[in-house]
């Protein structure tokens, strides 16, 4: 814990500066990348959705589908455009839906691999990434969906090389009891939004094999199981 804690209190300033002055630091040649980072996802936002008939069929038998982007935000899939304005904002339902979020079992629908059942209502969701993402730190708690907290702990942290993209292990503790399935299961991860994976960035080395190093303790990859290599959005690339 000793040699942790300097990092978490470094971490966490630099989280609560960062928001605070980010938008001061931005240069032209990130706007750049943000925008074009910006119309990659849009269009693979747009090549995920269906046909108007497919989402009125499956409505008759209360089942839903819904996407999610790599800042957390949660639509359902046949709106457009994806934005802040058209993202489901209710705290009440981000909780009770992240809550109920499993990987989807039912052996339907397939190519969304998670799944949040809702009384008789059958909620379908095919995200960017995966389908927990941490928007927000506040004190000692990764926040996900509307207010559901994740202690955040550095030796939980995982890399992805495929996709560069930092992720946490969602569990519970004695002290913070798991609120959603995927923390009781205690194998699956969380995406951290990118304005919390670059102050992480800034504090990692890597060693010689390439690996990335936080307090000398390895940074170990995502597991494979976990990576979303077969729904989500492709890694964004300099010739795309």
């Amino acid at each position: 814990m000793l040699r942790r804690a300097p990092f978490y209190r470094q971490f966490l300033k630099k989280c609560c500066n960062g928001h605070r002055n980010q938008s001061n630091q931005t240069t032209s040649s990130k706007q750049t990348t943000s925008s074009n980072e910006a119309h990659y996802i849009e269009d693979w936002q747009k090549s995920c959705v269906k046909a108007n008939s497919f989402y009125e069929k499956h409505a008759e038998d209360r089942t839903y589908f819904y996407t999610s982007d790599l800042l957390g935000r949660l639509f359902l899939e046949e709106t457009s455009p994806k934005n802040i304005a058209t993202s489901l904002k209710s705290e009440n339902f981000l909780d009770f839906f992240h809550k109920q979020i499993q990987r989807n079992d039912t052996h339907k629908h397939l190519d969304y691999p998670y799944y949040s059942p809702c009384g008789l209502e059958h909620n379908y969701i095919r995200p960017a990434d995966v389908a927990i993402v941490f928007h927000d730190l506040q004190d000692r708690s990764l926040i996900f969906g509307g207010s559901l907290q994740q202690e955040f702990e550095p030796n939980e942290l995982a890399f992805s090389p495929n996709t560069g993209r930092f992720y946490h292990r969602l569990f519970g503790t004695k002290m913070a009891k798991a609120k959603s399935k995927l923390q009781k299961e205690g194998t699956q991860f969380g995406l951290l939004k990118s304005t919390l994976s670059q102050f992480i960035a800034e504090e990692v080395e890597l060693d010689n094999d390439g690996q990335f190093v936080l307090n000398g303790r390895p940074i170990p990859h995502l597991p494979p199981s976990q990576e979303s290599t077969d729904w989500g959005l492709p890694p964004l690339t300099s010739s795309t």
